[in-house]
């Protein structure tokens, strides 16, 4: 899969309550896969597996956002 820039800012990615975030938990609850969840936050928000796993991971609450922000260097992110 290709990657790309990863989208979000960091004050998106501090808001658990933002709307991507929700995405990805009613994502979660149809009973979407975790495989296929990533593969579309990669197309929809860009980033790569790494990325997209963490950031599901944040959506459900089972990492802090901190731990994203760790994985994204300025050159890898469109900063706010």
């Amino acid at each position: 899969m290709k990657e790309h820039t990863f989208t979000l800012g960091r004050r998106t990615i501090l808001d658990v309550n933002a709307p991507e975030y929700h995405w990805v938990q009613m994502l979660h609850a149809d009973g979407m896969e975790k495989e296929a969840i990533n593969t579309t936050i990669i197309r929809c928000l860009g980033g790569d597996l790494q990325i997209a796993d963490v950031f599901r991971q944040v959506a459900l609450s089972e990492l802090p956002p901190a731990a994203l922000l760790k994985l994204i260097v300025p050159e890898d992110c469109l900063w706010e």
